[in-house]
């Protein structure tokens, strides 16, 4: 069976066993009355135990049974090799495959990784050591640590590399172009504008860190995200809700999202971090870690923002949450 830390259902089993004229509430608390995950799916009961629900279908598939009339286990029975055969005439089989049986789904199971981001190969290195401004397409590697680079792409058009990396002050400007990175897009080390401009970013993992910056761009991050920067200010782009398996913010990272259904499995927010939320969003956390000073907020007012955690939450040293709370 499956086990969750729900203080408002507890405190609604209290209330309503109190209380007969409650049952209505009861089954509004407890909608599947059982349910098994576990293998092989197994379920216990003695005597003439049933399981009812108001709400749900009562028709739970275990096991059925056949008692013949005034049947009992005390009316004789014989020896068999040392074995007591009773004659009770009881015989069951079960009611219908439990390979069939769909379970009811869990309403508050963490969300999937749809696992959307899109597939495509690179075709060729793209190198980067001055001013230039590359044609669209497919690329394989583009490493640039060039101070001198600046790539501006073109406005409208797609690129998709398999590795973007910038460092030591080259510059990649969107400038209204969708850019797709699948493996470790990093903007590390960074003593100019890193990646800026206006348009749509698209990348698997990413990473900034140090002096790093990245501006003005919607960004969209499918798997993971990590801000370490040293710098408030450094990050200003608009990071757009989509699933994340692991995001951790440190260093006075900032990290503004913009509104909407947001899903990340195990999120850690410290060193004087900020991740805040704009406009009417949700934020489910499977794990969430905040400590030093690190803050999730709504960019309004706090009713803007439900924080749906799932599973564990760690604070310490002032970390603060900014919103409702669902646990």
């Amino acid at each position: 069976m499956m086990s969750r830390f729900r203080p408002v259902l507890c405190l609604a089993l209290v209330w309503c066993s109190a209380s007969v004229e409650a049952a209505s509430q009861c089954t509004a608390a407890f909608t599947y009355p059982v349910q098994s995950h576990a293998a092989p799916g197994r379920l216990t009961m003695s005597g003439e135990s049933r399981i009812t629900s108001a709400t749900v279908d009562t028709n739970y598939p275990f096991l059925g049974k056949t008692i013949q009339p005034n049947a009992n286990c005390n009316n004789g029975g014989y020896w068999n090799g040392g074995t007591w055969i009773a004659n009770c005439n009881v015989s069951g089989a079960l009611a219908n495959p439990l390979k069939d049986v769909a379970f009811i789904s869990d309403p508050d199971e963490f969300p999937a990784d749809p696992g959307d981001f899109p597939t495509y190969n690179g075709q060729s290195n793209l190198a980067c050591t001055s001013a230039f401004t590359p044609a669209p397409g497919n690329y394989k590697n583009a490493s640039w640590n060039n101070g001198n680079c600046l790539a501006t792409l073109q406005s409208g058009q797609t690129y998709r590399f398999d590795t973007l990396s910038l460092s030591d002050g080259a510059v990649l400007n969107l400038n209204g172009a969708t850019v797709y990175a699948k493996a470790r897009t990093g903007v590390l080390r960074g003593y100019s504008d890193g990646i800026k401009g206006s348009g749509n970013l698209h990348v698997d993992q990413l990473t900034v860190s140090g002096n790093g910056k990245l501006s003005g761009a919607n960004v969209t991050v499918y798997d993971r995200l990590a801000l370490s920067t040293s710098s408030i200010g450094n990050v200003t782009a608009s990071f757009q809700p989509h699933y994340l398996d692991r995001a951790s913010l440190s260093g006075q990272s900032q990290m503004p999202m913009a509104a909407g259904d947001w899903a990340i499995r195990d999120l850690t927010v410290e060193d004087n971090s900020d991740m805040t939320l704009q406009g009417h969003s949700s934020l489910s956390v499977y794990g969430l870690k905040m400590k030093d000073q690190g803050r999730i907020t709504a960019a309004g007012s706090r009713g803007d923002l439900t924080l749906k955690l799932h599973q564990t939450l760690e604070v310490s040293d002032n970390g603060v949450i900014n919103g409702y709370l669902q646990a």
